[in-house]
C-alpha cells in the first residue's frame, strides 16, 4: 500500500437520499481510476477521503496516474464546452441535471443547510463533501470547482475560528457567471470567524498557494476535467502535509462509456 491513507466510499443511487456509504480502502492508483470517467453510467456516486502524506505534490501526483495526457487542444475544447453550459446554468439559476429544490434532497443537504446557502445552491451537485471532510474550527479549506459557493459556506460555518484564530473558506471556478452568483450572496451573508474568497482559475493550473490549505473538497467538478491527473497534481500541491482530500464525484462503472456519450455536449451540465 501506498504511503496515502485512502477511503471510498460508494452507493448506487436507491432512494431520494443517500444512505451513508460503506467504507473500503483502495490504493492512490485505483483513486484516479474511479474519477477518469467523462460522464456516468449507471447513476453510481462516489465519495473519496485521501490524506496527505508527503512533503512532495508532484511525486504524489506522479505517483497516482497511469494515464496519458489528452491532446491540448482537446481539452481546451472540453474545457469551452463545460464553461458554457454552467455559465448558462448561473444565468437561468438551474440545472438539467435536476431542479435545485430535487437536487438537495437527493444528495443529502439538511433542510437547515438548504435554507442557509439559499440562491447559491442550484442543484450541480452530485454529494455533500463538506459532510464527510471532518472540517474543524480555524482550519482552511479550498473548494475545486465551487460554482455558486453552495459547498464554501457550508464549509465556511464549520472552520469559523475560535480563541482569535480565523478560518478560511477559498472557493475556485472558471466560470465568471458562477463566480458572480457567489460573491453575490456572500454579500448578503454574516460570517464571523471566517475569510471566505472567491478566485477565478481552473483546476489544472489552481490560483492557490501552495501547502497552504488544510483541506480540499470537490463536488461534481473532476469528472469534468480532462486532465484529471492535473487536477488532482494541482490538489495535492494546494494540500499542507497531513491535509485531506475529500470528493463526491460521479463514475462509470462497468463497460466503458460509448464515445457518443463522452462527446455529447448536454452531459456538461
Amino acid at each position: 500500500m501506498h504511503a496515502h491513507s485512502h477511503r471510498i466510499a460508494s452507493d448506487r443511487v436507491r432512494s431520494r437520499r443517500f444512505a451513508h456509504p460503506s467504507i473500503v480502502t483502495q490504493s492512490p492508483r485505483v483513486l484516479l481510476s474511479r474519477v477518469r470517467s467523462q460522464g456516468v453510467q449507471d447513476s453510481s456516486l462516489v465519495v473519496v477521503m485521501a490524506r496527505h502524506r508527503h512533503q512532495s505534490a508532484t511525486t504524489t501526483a506522479d505517483d497516482m496516474s497511469a494515464a496519458d495526457d489528452d491532446d491540448a487542444d482537446d481539452d481546451a475544447t472540453q474545457r469551452e464546452i463545460v464553461r458554457r453550459a454552467y455559465a448558462s446554468t448561473a444565468m437561468n439559476a438551474g440545472s438539467c441535471c435536476a431542479t435545485p429544490a430535487l437536487a438537495r434532497v437527493k444528495i443529502g443537504y439538511t433542510p437547515e443547510e438548504q435554507r442557509f446557502v439559499g440562491s447559491s445552491d442550484l442543484g450541480v451537485g452530485c454529494g455533500a463533501p463538506t459532510s464527510f471532510a471532518n472540517l474543524k474550527p480555524g482550519e482552511s479549506v479550498l473548494d475545486l470547482g465551487c460554482g455558486a459557493g453552495v459547498d464554501v459556506f457550508l464549509a465556511a460555518r464549520k472552520v469559523r475560528g475560535t480563541n482569535g484564530r480565523r478560518g478560511r473558506a477559498l472557493g475556485v471556478d472558471m466560470t465568471s457567471a458562477m463566480l458572480d452568483r457567489a460573491r453575490a450572496r456572500a454579500s448578503e451573508m454574516t460570517l464571523e470567524g471566517v475569510d471566505v474568497e472567491f478566485r477565478l482559475g481552473e483546476l489544472e493550473s489552481l490560483p492557490v498557494e501552495s501547502s497552504s490549505v488544510d483541506v480540499v473538497v470537490s463536488n461534481c467538478v473532476i469528472n469534468l476535467c480532462s486532465d484529471k491527473r492535473a487536477a488532482l497534481r494541482e490538489a495535492f500541491r494546494a494540500l499542507r502535509p497531513g491535509g485531506r482530500l475529500c470528493v463526491a464525484d460521479v463514475v462509470s462503472r462497468g463497460k466503458e462509456l460509448p464515445p457518443a456519450l463522452k462527446t455529447n455536449e448536454s452531459l456538461a451540465c
